[in-house]
Protein backbone atom coordinates (compact mmCIF):
# COMPACT_ATOMS: atom_id res chain seq x y z
CA UNK A 1 0.00 0.00 0.00
CA UNK A 2 1.18 3.48 -0.76
CA UNK A 3 2.52 5.16 2.37
CA UNK A 4 1.10 8.50 1.21
CA UNK A 5 -2.44 7.14 1.30
CA UNK A 6 -1.98 5.52 4.69
CA UNK A 7 -0.56 8.70 6.16
CA UNK A 8 -3.48 10.74 4.84
CA UNK A 9 -5.80 8.49 6.85
CA UNK A 10 -3.77 9.14 9.98
CA UNK A 11 -4.21 12.92 9.50
CA UNK A 12 -0.65 13.21 8.19
CA UNK A 13 -0.05 14.65 4.73
CA UNK A 14 3.69 14.50 3.98
CA UNK A 15 4.77 17.39 1.78
CA UNK A 16 1.11 18.10 1.01
CA UNK A 17 0.94 15.31 -1.60
CA UNK A 18 -2.84 15.21 -1.46
CA UNK A 19 -4.56 18.58 -1.71
CA UNK A 20 -7.80 19.39 0.05
CA UNK A 21 -9.58 19.01 -3.29
CA UNK A 22 -8.50 15.35 -3.30
CA UNK A 23 -6.01 15.71 -6.15
CA UNK A 24 -2.36 14.81 -5.93
CA UNK A 25 -0.07 17.84 -5.89
CA UNK A 26 2.78 15.90 -7.52
CA UNK A 27 2.80 13.90 -10.74
CA UNK A 28 2.01 10.21 -10.18
CA UNK A 29 1.25 9.20 -13.75
CA UNK A 30 -2.28 8.94 -15.06
CA UNK A 31 -3.84 8.84 -11.58
CA UNK A 32 -4.46 12.43 -10.59
CA UNK A 33 -6.83 12.10 -7.67
CA UNK A 34 -7.46 10.20 -4.48
CA UNK A 35 -10.54 8.17 -5.40
CA UNK A 36 -12.34 4.87 -4.86
CA UNK A 37 -9.48 2.49 -5.78
CA UNK A 38 -7.05 4.22 -3.42
CA UNK A 39 -9.66 4.32 -0.68
CA UNK A 40 -10.41 0.61 -1.07
CA UNK A 41 -6.72 -0.28 -0.84
CA UNK A 42 -6.40 1.75 2.36
CA UNK A 43 -9.45 0.15 3.95
CA UNK A 44 -8.38 -3.37 2.99
CA UNK A 45 -4.93 -2.74 4.43
CA UNK A 46 -6.31 -1.36 7.68
CA UNK A 47 -8.87 -4.17 7.93
CA UNK A 48 -6.16 -6.79 7.40
CA UNK A 49 -3.90 -5.12 9.99
CA UNK A 50 -6.71 -5.09 12.55
CA UNK A 51 -7.53 -8.76 11.91
CA UNK A 52 -3.98 -10.13 11.73
CA UNK A 53 -1.84 -7.92 13.92
CA UNK A 54 -4.59 -6.57 16.14
CA UNK A 55 -6.27 -9.98 16.55
CA UNK A 56 -9.67 -8.34 16.09
CA UNK A 57 -12.88 -10.06 15.13
CA UNK A 58 -14.57 -8.95 11.92
CA UNK A 59 -16.95 -6.67 13.84
CA UNK A 60 -14.08 -5.11 15.79
CA UNK A 61 -12.07 -4.51 12.60
CA UNK A 62 -15.05 -2.83 10.91
CA UNK A 63 -15.59 -0.69 14.01
CA UNK A 64 -11.93 0.38 13.87
CA UNK A 65 -12.32 1.40 10.22
CA UNK A 66 -15.35 3.49 11.09
CA UNK A 67 -13.41 5.04 13.97
CA UNK A 68 -10.43 5.95 11.76
CA UNK A 69 -12.72 7.67 9.25
CA UNK A 70 -14.76 9.43 11.96
CA UNK A 71 -11.59 10.85 13.56
CA UNK A 72 -10.11 12.07 10.29
CA UNK A 73 -10.89 15.76 9.79
CA UNK A 74 -10.66 15.46 6.00
CA UNK A 75 -12.58 12.24 5.45
CA UNK A 76 -15.13 12.03 8.27
CA UNK A 77 -17.99 12.93 5.94
CA UNK A 78 -16.66 11.11 2.89
CA UNK A 79 -19.53 8.97 1.57
CA UNK A 80 -17.09 6.99 -0.58
CA UNK A 81 -15.22 5.72 2.47
CA UNK A 82 -18.43 5.04 4.38
CA UNK A 83 -19.96 3.07 1.50
CA UNK A 84 -16.79 1.03 1.07
CA UNK A 85 -16.79 0.17 4.77
CA UNK A 86 -20.38 -1.06 4.44
CA UNK A 87 -19.36 -3.15 1.42
CA UNK A 88 -16.39 -4.61 3.29
CA UNK A 89 -18.62 -5.37 6.24
CA UNK A 90 -20.87 -7.50 4.04
CA UNK A 91 -18.17 -9.16 1.94
CA UNK A 92 -15.75 -9.98 4.75
CA UNK A 93 -18.49 -11.32 7.03
CA UNK A 94 -18.89 -14.38 4.83
CA UNK A 95 -15.41 -15.89 5.38
CA UNK A 96 -15.75 -15.42 9.14
CA UNK A 97 -19.18 -17.05 9.15
CA UNK A 98 -17.82 -19.97 7.12
CA UNK A 99 -15.00 -20.47 9.63
CA UNK A 100 -17.50 -20.51 12.47
CA UNK A 101 -19.73 -22.95 10.57
CA UNK A 102 -22.67 -20.55 10.54
CA UNK A 103 -23.18 -20.60 6.77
Amino acid sequence: MCKVHALCMENVNPDALVSYSGHFTKYFGKHTSFERPEKLVILLDKYDAARRRGHCTHDQAIARLREVIAKNHRFCGDQGFLELIEDLDEVMKVPEALKAGAV
